[in-house]
């Protein structure tokens, strides 16, 4: 599969919630980030500058953020932490 993105780890690594730096892998320009929106209790991709996404890349981005989503909604094993449903029916693996 051709990736369209480069995703770059900038996260606190205090904090639980992570942060990426978002690169063409064409040009190497910077298209923006993904973080966690805490109103929304979700990752999202904040933008900073027009450009135009394909689909490819959408895909990209969306399957990118699922992960991320899927990794911060697996209960950690001492705990009994409950899931929250996912508006995007993300699969989880059980």
């Amino acid at each position: 599969m051709t990736e369209f993105l480069k995703f770059t780890d900038i996260s606190n690594k205090i904090k639980k919630t992570k942060k990426f730096e978002v690169y063409s892998a064409h040009d190497g320009s910077y298209l923006g980030y993904v973080h966690w929106r805490t109103g929304w209790r979700r990752y999202v991709m904040h933008f900073e500058s027009e450009c135009d996404w394909s689909i490819e890349c959408m895909n990209q981005c969306y399957k990118f953020i699922a992960t991320l989503m899927q990794e911060r909604n697996k209960p950690e094993e001492h705990s009994d932490a409950v899931r929250r449903p996912s508006m995007f029916n993300i699969s989880r693996e059980a």
